[in-house]
């Protein structure tokens, strides 16, 4: 962590092999220690922590002269030579044995934590010709300490072994410096010479204010027209940076073309072809757009260090009625916030600054306010056009209402969509914002924007705050709250009820169906007939009664003949009937 002032020195781009490899954790284990003022020991565990927040806060003059040391050697009249491979090791390791920080680090006990392990291992009067250091060297070739800024074949490097060969990169830094004075290991970059030179800060000025709005090849061509203009093919070639991936990054190979070649028709036809099909409107750039704008084989790619055109594909103004900043495409208000007019159908805001990139510098912000493109479509294009659209908004406040409605009432939890009172609300900021938009032209159109939304603001406010307070029926919260679980438990207990009373209905009826039967059953007995071989056709017979012989058994008159009576068996299969008088 004592090496954040030199990175920042640095643009966060110095040492970053560095870092890694002397951040990198070992192996848990007692660490052996080769310095020079304590002589060989062997460092033992601590039972302490190891108390980094407190070296933060008060380092030792040991560790502030670490610092000093680091920033002296990246200075521009440093002695250090950045050119060789490994330079960056060189230098921590210079520092760190003249302030012999290995004792230091085991003060503080933190020589076994991961930050300081490799670095505690240290040796800073190495014997170079050890079989250690011959090994190391062996395994080791003096482009694997580059292997982070350079191409080194992947199989280069696989034997080397960090832990092992920290103590000993004094031997190895010394290899490198030997093979590059001899002529047989070039140059790499000089890092602290590219950082300081007049051409990176002018390339910086330049990439901020160049046309990077609306496409992607804005973005790519602001790059490569800077890197023209300003030289940075040349300042990488002086510095032997062009081999460097976080330096060089390929701008030693960019075809920068004349003025007279990119103002030809041949040029500006891709320029203006490459706006279209190349609108950032998607994050990525089409096929369309890389086959015929910017692949390396693409027609359009040997115009692509050419200027950027000022002006937006699809002009529009602001809504204060200025026209849009030219470098990124954006309107800014009050707030200093870049954006789109809030008339455009699509609106994307990006931020084009990185820290991490290749080269590193290409898009590098070192204002802090960051680097933006904007990208608005379907926008407005003059202020007549403005205020046109406006007043024919008119259709669509009512629907951009119930959307408002519906979103508010999602986010408050109401389960059955806006309630009566909210809907009244938003009938009333209907009618304020029509009424505040009938006068609209194109000279008041400004003071009338900010009024509607400052209406919509308001309403906003009070329409959520009628969701809190009303439920989905219109009454006040509080005053009927309905408690889910309550209302569950009501609803099992009705349903129990209703069961109930309907098989109590159930049984009553069947009672009272089986009284009824009874009743009638004991009121009408119902007997057999007696066997008798006599059908009686016509009148009763009479009774044998003397008293009444001769007389009708009814009425007592004298009777009538008698009938005819047939006497016949009912079953058989042929009846004898037998006439008597």
């Amino acid at each position: 962590f004592w090496f954040n002032e030199m990175r920042t020195s640095m643009s966060s781009r110095s040492f970053p092999l560095l870092l890694v490899v002397a951040c990198a954790p070992c192996g848990a284990g007692e660490v052996q220690f080769l310095g020079k003022a304590s002589g060989s020991r062997q460092l033992q565990e601590s039972a302490s922590e190891c108390a980094l927040r407190a070296a933060r806060l008060l380092p030792t003059p040991s560790l502030s002269d670490f610092d000093t040391c680091i920033s002296e050697k990246i200075s521009p009249q440093s002695g250090h030579d950045w050119g060789l491979p490994g330079a960056e090791f060189a230098a921590l390791a210079d520092c760190w044995c003249e302030q012999d920080l290995t004792s230091t680090m085991t003060e503080y006990s933190c020589c076994s934590h991961a930050s300081f392990t490799r670095a505690c291992s240290l040796d800073c009067t190495p014997d170079c010709k050890s079989s250690l250091a011959e090994q190391c060297i062996n395994e080791c070739p003096s482009m694997c300490l580059e292997a982070v800024e350079y191409q080194v074949g992947q199989n280069v490097c696989a034997s080397c072994d960090a832990d092992k060969c920290w103590p000993v990169i004094k031997c190895l830094t010394g290899h490198a410096k030997n093979l590059t004075e001899d002529g047989e290991l070039g140059r790499t970059c000089h890092e602290t010479d590219f950082y300081h030179a007049n051409q990176l800060d002018e390339y910086w000025k330049c990439w901020q204010n160049a046309p990077k709005h609306s496409n992607h090849w804005n973005t790519v061509s602001s790059i490569l027209h800077c890197a023209c203009r300003e030289g940075m093919d040349k300042l990488a070639n002086d510095t032997d940076c062009c081999d460097s991936l976080s330096y060089g990054g390929g701008v030693c190979e960019v075809t920068c073309p004349s003025e007279e070649t990119c103002s030809s028709q041949a040029a500006q036809t891709c320029i203006h072809l490459c706006q279209t099909i190349c609108s950032a409107a998607e994050p990525s750039p089409s096929q369309e757009c890389k086959s015929r704008c910017l692949d390396i084989d693409a027609s359009c790619r040997s115009y692509l260090a050419c200027r950027p055109p000022m002006i937006t594909a699809n002009s529009y103004v602001c809504d204060d009625g200025k026209w849009p900043e030219s470098s990124s495409g954006c309107c800014y208000d009050d707030t200093n916030v870049p954006a789109c007019p809030r008339l455009c159908e699509t609106q994307l805001q990006y931020r084009l600054d990185r820290n991490q990139n290749y080269p590193w510098w290409s898009r590098w912000d070192d204002t802090g306010k960051g680097v933006y493109q904007c990208t608005c479509l379907g926008c407005p294009s003059t202020t007549d056009e403005v205020a046109t659209t406006i007043s024919n908004l008119n259709d669509n406040i009512w629907d951009n209402g119930q959307v408002m409605l519906v979103d508010i009432a999602r986010r408050e939890g109401l389960k059955y969509g806006p309630n009566r009172r909210m809907q009244e609300l938003m009938a009333e900021r209907n009618e304020a914002v029509l009424y505040i938009i009938a006068p609209l032209n194109a000279t008041n159109r400004a003071g009338i924007e900010k009024k509607v939304v400052e209406i919509n603001s308001h309403y906003t406010a009070l329409i959520t705050e009628a969701a809190q307070k009303y439920e989905d029926d219109g009454w006040r919260r509080g005053q009927n709250d309905r408690d889910p679980d309550r209302d569950r438990s009501w609803s099992s207990a009705f349903a129990v009820l209703v069961v109930s009373c309907t098989l109590i209905i159930l049984i009553g009826m069947g009672l009272a169906t089986y009284c009824v039967i009874q009743r009638r059953k004991s009121q009408s007995p119902i007997t057999a007939f007696e066997p008798n071989d006599d059908v009686v056709i016509g009148r009763a017979v009479a009774s044998a009664d003397s008293s009444t012989a001769g007389k009708d058994a009814i009425t007592g008159a004298p009777r009538m003949p008698a009938p005819v009576t047939v006497s016949a068996p009912t079953k058989s299969p042929k009846s004898e009937v037998t006439m008597l008088s």
